[in-house]
């Protein structure tokens, strides 16, 4: 009885002291994985800003040209139709 007591406290002991390192390790773990996560996050928001900025600059010089086309071909048409006529 005696021997299975003291082999049974060292088994305990032995296992606390795993779990408490095992916690450690995870929360470092969990820790590094959050930081890792929060710099990609931080990344990703900065790439799709500027993606996002871009995308709307060449949109905005896209209509303007359109436009311009159109306002011109207007003209263009308004001319010829007012000399026909």
């Amino acid at each position: 009885m005696g021997v299975v007591f003291v082999w049974n406290r060292l088994l305990m002991g032995v296992v606390f002291v795993w779990n408490i390192l095992l916690m450690g390790v995870v929360f470092v773990w969990n820790r590094l994985l959050m930081g890792v996560v929060f710099v990609w996050n931080r990344l990703l928001m900065d790439v799709v800003f500027v993606w996002n900025r871009l995308l709307m600059d060449v949109v905005f010089v896209w209509n303007r040209l359109l436009m311009d086309v159109v306002f011109v071909w207007n003209t263009l048409l308004m001319v010829l139709c007012g000399l026909d006529c």
